[in-house]
């Protein structure tokens, strides 16, 4: 089965999709997120998630995809057993990154905390995330800067050098085009970044399921 991005995101926000509490935490570091990102940009393939259909004879502890373990659903649909890291990748970016989508912060970028590599969970670093408008397509377009961005790399300057910062491409279209106005971008990077969005919402994701016996 394939599903756009853009569903399996709200499956998972209404805890449909949850992950048992014996799957490994978030490990993903900032370059594995930009390699998802650009293979999707790419239109390669980037693995598929597989689901156990949830059952309540076969119960056990479970959280959400954004880690809230108070689930309100006693009995969600499936659980994420598969492609869980990539999963969790997609909605820290589109969903928690961008979830305010009204009033976002323009003093400064919106960052992930994320893991260091070598799987240390307890050591985590704060990153932004930019689409790059003065790269040609076949190119790397996403970028990660690590906090504190040197503070003389405003919003201004970052406008200057073609980057938008990716809450400013996934929040409502009415913000993002708010923003990039603001900031001098042109018709031309409106439409590209509208463009991007549309290709990673409509990004279809090969989907597995299986039933525990």
């Amino acid at each position: 089965m394939q599903l756009r991005i853009k569903t399996v995101l709200k499956i998972a926000e209404r805890r449909a999709w949850v992950l048992p509490k014996f799957q490994r935490e978030f490990s993903w570091d900032a370059k594995k997120i930009v390699n998802l990102f650009d293979s999707i940009d790419r239109g390669c393939p980037i693995g598929e998630i597989v689901l156990l259909r949830y059952h309540k004879d076969f119960h056990f502890e479970a959280r959400g995809i954004d880690g809230d373990e108070k689930l309100k659903r006693k009995l969600p649909e499936h659980c994420i057993i598969g492609g869980q890291q990539r999963f969790t990748s997609l909605y820290k970016v589109i969903k928690d990154l961008s979830g305010l989508n009204v009033g976002l912060d323009e003093s400064e970028p919106q960052y992930i905390s994320i893991p260091e590599m070598g799987m240390n969970y307890d050591k985590k670093t704060d990153y932004a995330f930019f689409l790059d408008l003065s790269l040609e397509f076949g190119k790397t377009r996403i970028i990660e800067q690590k906090r504190p961005i040197p503070s003389h790399i405003s919003f201004d300057e970052q406008a200057k050098m073609k980057r938008v910062p990716l809450e400013f491409v996934f929040c409502h279209d009415e913000t993002s085009e708010a923003f990039l106005t603001k900031y001098g971008f042109s018709k031309n990077d409106i439409k590209a970044v509208k463009a991007f969005k549309k290709k990673v919402e409509d990004y279809e994701i090969t989907i597995k399921r299986c039933v525990a016996h």
